[in-house]
């Protein structure tokens, strides 16, 4: 073979192999560019995934924090609540057996004195009957016998009489039994009235209706 023939091959090797070495770059690079897309994205993947992990411990841990506080605020209020009923309760009692507790200590004196308190405020209309009466009787008396006429006699001897049956009732009823004196009281208490509705229906301080009811209960018993 002619030496311009070797010349003409080489030529057209290095024709080829320069025609066909751009498109095997581009084709590397294209590549490359796939696998940085492909790594970039699943970074970002893993790191969003890690953020949505530390979320929702986050929430989850919110979510406990308030469990544990409405928990505790419960608890709080259950206390107060029970705190607020023993109190009441214990006040309710305190105000409404006054006359047990001193029986229970011992003070039949302090009951007593009630008692004689109740008994002189019950007869207070009565006292005041009498005290209008005797001033009557004392002006009569104060007039010379000589200037009474046969009227201003009567009169006298008929406000001695109201007196001394004022007088008479009076020691009737300090001497009668509570029951008797006070038996409306009794006979809506026998009847299933409470204490309260008793007071209420008879206009009377609720402390007062129960002094009187514990005597009468009393007196029943050593009866």
């Amino acid at each position: 073979m002619e030496p311009w023939i070797y010349i003409v091959l080489l030529g057209g090797v290095i024709v080829v192999i320069g025609w066909l070495r751009p498109r095997t770059q581009a084709t590397m690079d294209t590549t490359e560019i796939r696998r940085n897309m492909e790594d970039t994205l699943e970074h970002y993947m893993t790191e969003l995934e890690d953020e949505n992990e530390k979320l929702l411990k986050v929430i989850e841990r919110m979510k406990q924090e308030g469990e544990y506080r409405d928990e505790a605020l419960r608890k709080r209020m259950d206390k107060l609540e029970q705190a607020w009923e023993s109190k009441w309760s214990s006040l309710e009692q305190a105000t409404a057996q006054p006359v047990d507790t001193e029986l229970e200590a011992g003070h039949p004196s302090a009951l007593s004195e009630r008692e004689q308190e109740l008994l002189q405020r019950t007869a207070n209309t009565q006292d005041s009957e009498l005290q209008e009466t005797v001033p009557s009787q004392m002006a009569s008396l104060s007039v010379p016998s000589g200037h009474r006429s046969a009227s201003s006699r009567k009169e006298e001897l008929h406000a001695a009489d109201e007196a001394d049956s004022h007088e008479e009732l009076h020691e009737e009823q300090s001497s009668a039994p509570i029951q008797t004196r006070y038996a409306e009281i009794f006979r809506l208490f026998q009847n299933g009235w409470t204490e309260q509705a008793i007071a209420d229906h008879l206009g009377m301080p609720i402390g007062e209706l129960q002094l009187i009811i514990r005597l009468g209960q009393q007196e029943g018993s050593h009866d």
